[in-house]
């Protein structure tokens, strides 16, 4: 029995670490990759390929909790070229009743 467990704590080791390099593929090939909603919470890991950078920015943005209808979101780079002071921001966006678009905000209480 104890054997069983070792070979399927190995064999999920295996796989966890292979999904590394099929993660960094799909993101190179696509350009981005996005985990979860489009409208609401999600996570989207995408390339940055400029002149002056190259790297990996990370985008996460989920609702917020105080009853408006909007979306706190934060970006973050990892950048293996080039270099800045301040890699990333917050923001803010909530949906205009008037027309249904989202736009930003100064915060999101």
């Amino acid at each position: 029995m104890l054997r069983r467990i070792i070979y399927l704590l190995i064999t999920l080791a295996f796989l966890i670490v292979m999904t590394v390099p099929i993660l960094a593929f799909i993101l190179a090939a696509r350009g981005e990759l996005m985990v979860g909603n489009v409208d609401g919470s999600n996570v989207r890991l995408f390339m940055v390929n400029t002149d002056e950078a190259e790297g990996i920015g990370i985008q996460r943005v989920r609702r917020t909790s105080t009853g408006k209808d909007c979306l706190r979101g934060s970006v973050r780079y990892v950048l293996w070229e080039g270099q800045g002071d301040d890699l990333g921001a917050d923001y803010c966006s909530c949906i205009d009743e008037s027309t249904g678009f989202l736009t930003a905000a100064q915060s999101c209480e």
